[in-house]
């Protein structure tokens, strides 16, 4: 199997191994619904910028708390998107959330913490 992939290794270079050399990737698109209001007036609103930063940071806790110390996974949120204006608070937000793994143990345990962030854990 030939696999491309960005890699530490000089322009010309080809790296080979046995065993896993390339992580999987999965790739999300989250829209979280809230409902806007005038910056002034935050009570009339559900804030869905609230919400993102809220669950961005319980994501960055899935790999350090959830996955056992000896195996490789990345979760990433490359993009937060919400609003177009300062003074006003959005109808919605958008995540794109990055999930790597080298297993698929590992993989379906990162996507269930990512999915169902409340759940029970082990």
């Amino acid at each position: 199997m030939l696999g491309q992939h960005v890699a530490p290794l000089p322009a010309g270079l080809i790296g080979y191994g046995t065993g896993p050399v390339m992580a999987s990737a999965d790739s999300l698109n989250v829209t979280l619904h809230g409902h806007g209001a005038h910056g002034s007036r935050p009570e009339a609103a559900i804030d869905p910028v609230v919400m993102a930063a809220n669950i961005v940071t319980r994501l960055q806790g899935i790999v350090a708390r959830e996955v056992p110390l000896a195996q490789p996974a990345v979760v990433t949120v490359g993009r937060l998107q919400a609003g177009t204006k300062d003074s006003i608070i959005p109808d919605t937000a958008e995540l794109g959330i990055g999930i790597s793994t080298y297993t698929p143990q590992i993989r379906d345990l990162v996507r269930a913490a990512v999915s169902e962030p409340d759940r029970a854990r082990p």
